[in-house]
């Protein structure tokens, strides 16, 4: 993404940055953008190197994030803040990458022992039937308690992660994880149940 458009994006987000009062304490997000992009995706290379995910991207997503609070001049020193959430965002990235590269090495050694042990349709089928019923059970769920489920089983959020991305409690993300999780074994307990029958 060229800086000019990345620029435009960022300015768009945040509405009418000029809007924002000039004080010592805080910026409009034209200025803000102009004194710390380019040291921002430095800092970025730098620390986390040149991808994935694109140093301008983590930038755009802390731009996009202190646009998109509720009274960005509260922010003493934007310019930590915005350092502070490029650091936030690549760790999450590095950590989600992570949690799917281990599923997939988990999927290739079930694969890679499943080869002597013939899979055969009625396995097929058994498997695809829980996967029907997992997302049966995920659709009909309240949305809070999807979305935790989602975000930590998924993406591989921490509960505390996903806490404050929902803005929720981590008690609350813990007893919503818990129930959902508890809901998807008995569906497919129930189902398995019902076919032994």
């Amino acid at each position: 993404m060229d800086d000019a458009r990345t620029k435009n994006v960022a300015v768009a987000a945040a509405g009418k940055a000029g809007d924002w009062p000039q004080t010592a304490g805080n910026t409009n997000l034209d200025a803000l953008y102009r004194r710390h992009w380019a040291e921002l995706c430095g800092y970025i290379v730098k620390t986390f190197g040149h991808g994935p995910p694109e140093p301008e991207d983590l930038a755009q997503a802390a731009f996009t994030k202190f646009a998109a609070l509720d009274d960005p001049a509260e922010i003493r020193n934007p310019r930590a803040y915005l350092y502070r959430t490029v650091h936030n965002e690549a760790i999450a990235h590095r950590r989600r990458e992570s949690t799917r590269t281990k599923h997939a090495q988990t999927v290739e050694q079930v694969y890679a022992s499943n080869k002597t042990d013939e899979i055969n349709g009625e396995r097929v089928l058994l498997a695809e039937e829980r996967i029907r019923i997992i997302e049966g059970v995920v659709e009909a769920m309240p949305a809070m308690k999807r979305n935790v489920l989602l975000l930590n089983r998924f993406e591989g959020l921490s509960k505390a992660e996903v806490a404050r991305r929902l803005n929720i409690s981590p008690t609350h993300v813990k007893r919503l994880l818990q129930q959902a999780v508890t809901e998807c074994r008995a569906a497919i307990e129930r189902a398995e149940g019902r076919g032994r029958e």
